[in-house]
């Protein structure tokens, strides 16, 4: 999200669904022109968490869980390079946050 300077965050509507909320909003900006993202949020130990981000109505969850499966389907069901491949994301993840903090 510190990438996104300049830009304009609209909700436009929230709606129930089962134990979630969806917030429906557009992204605005230099290089985007309306961009529908949809959050889907839960409150979850009295904090509200998103649980899901849908972009142009593509989910990340789903997409990742088709990540997922593919790197299980090509390992043969072999849960080995799932975990890594997730640690190696995680490690990077916290590399780029320790750098973030430094530099801010």
């Amino acid at each position: 999200m510190d990438d996104y300077v300049g830009e304009q965050l609209d909700v436009l509507a929230a709606r129930k669904r089962k134990k979630d909320y969806v917030v429906q909003s557009t992204l605005s900006g230099s290089e985007f022109e309306n961009m529908r993202i949809d959050w889907r949020v839960r409150l979850m130990d009295g904090n509200w968490k998103i649980v899901d981000v849908a972009i142009e109505g593509i989910s990340m969850v789903v997409t990742q869980r088709s990540e997922f499966a593919s790197v299980l389907r090509t390992s043969g069901g072999d849960v080995t390079p799932l975990v890594e491949d997730l640690r190696d994301k995680w490690t990077a993840f916290k590399a780029n946050q320790s750098e973030t903090l430094a530099t801010n």
